[in-house]
């Protein structure tokens, strides 16, 4: 199959148009909804999606855009939430590509513009920091990673909520977070917390490996949880 090929609608509104040469998409891939609006615009070289891919919600407002090469994701790829009675159509996501595969810093954001999860990649595995947050901005996890394993502190923190109902600011400081943390290496879990003192050094830790309890100091690596607890990381 050589040259254009268009699709029309009952009402004579073309619905796509696509180009081919030798058999292979080559050229521009377009398609439309039945009110008009373009739906999604990407192109092709010799049948692999080459450049700059878009695409639109019904609205006419911009869903997705990302960048190609040979067929995979290969750059920026952002979304964005679609506009309506809650959400404002701000970035949805953003994330950096290389080769097909996460290579980057990914974010993800809640409809309100509120950031929902930060995490590092590396040849599409977790390679750094990843960080979780609550939709009313509180923290709920951020652990470190190395090719796609868990390596080095965990920690997790309860949503400050009381009876299903979100405390002040003053209220919230004053209640009981708990939090949770624990060391990996190479994705094996190598201490765990039995007890956490707020002063720390009275603090106990359970080795899952040696059955070996440990008081005070993490090691010479890690203190403990957080300021929640009063505690603090030590390197």
């Amino acid at each position: 199959m050589d040259g254009a090929v268009r699709e029309f609608g009952e009402d004579g509104q073309t619905w796509r148009e696509e180009e081919y040469a030798s058999g292979l998409a080559n050229g521009r891939f377009a398609g439309w909804f039945e009110n008009g609006q373009i739906a999604y615009d990407r192109m092709y070289k010799d049948g692999l999606a080459e450049g700059l891919v878009v695409e639109w919600y019904r609205n006419g407002q911009k869903k997705a855009e990302a960048q190609y090469r040979a067929g995979k994701l290969h750059g920026m790829s952002i979304v964005w939430h679609e506009k309506h009675l809650r959400d404002n159509g701000q970035t949805k996501a953003a994330a950096q590509y290389r080769a097909g595969k996460l290579h980057g810093t990914r974010i993800v954001w809640y409809w309100d513009g509120q950031k929902k999860e930060e995490a590092q990649y590396r040849a599409g595995k977790l390679h750094g920091t990843r960080i979780v947050w609550y939709g009313n901005g509180q923290k709920e996890e951020e652990a470190q990673y190395r090719a796609g394993k868990p390596h080095g502190m965990q920690r997790f923190w309860t949503e400050r909520w009381r009876y299903g109902v979100y405390l002040t600011e003053q209220a919230r400081d004053q209640a009981y977070q708990k939090t949770w943390v624990a060391s990996f290496e190479d994705g094996h879990l190598s201490w765990w917390p039995l007890t956490i003192a707020r002063n720390n050094l009275d603090s106990r830790w359970l080795s899952p490996i040696s059955g070996e309890v440990a008081v005070g100091l993490l090691s010479d690596l890690y203190a403990c949880c957080g300021p929640s607890l009063g505690c603090q990381r030590v390197v």
